[in-house]
């Protein structure tokens, strides 16, 4: 059991789970945050911040009432990643 404080162990469980379900998420929808920082939550099935750097993200996670321990950060890169000019194709703010 995850100890909901604690930030999940690099090589246990949740990350497994989490690289797993991150795998499933459907490219169509990926494609619309290239080029820009993310923080997924914990189980891998959804972006839950978008932003232009890492910052704004660990920003928009602790406004949002989450602890950044508790989700995982990425950059999404792609073929159209510098092309889009800041400006996200999702809703997520």
């Amino acid at each position: 059991m995850s100890n909901e404080r604690q930030a999940p162990d690099p090589t246990g469980p949740e990350m497994e789970r989490f690289q797993e379900n991150r795998l499933r998420y459907p490219l169509e929808k990926l494609i619309g945050f290239e080029g820009f920082h993310v923080a997924w939550n914990l189980e891998g099935t959804e972006i839950i911040a978008v932003g232009n750097s890492m910052e704004e993200v660990d920003d928009k996670v602790i406004a949002a009432g989450l602890a950044p321990n508790r989700v995982v950060f990425d950059f999404i890169d792609g073929p159209f990643a510098r092309a889009k000019g800041g400006k996200c194709d999702s809703d997520i703010t």
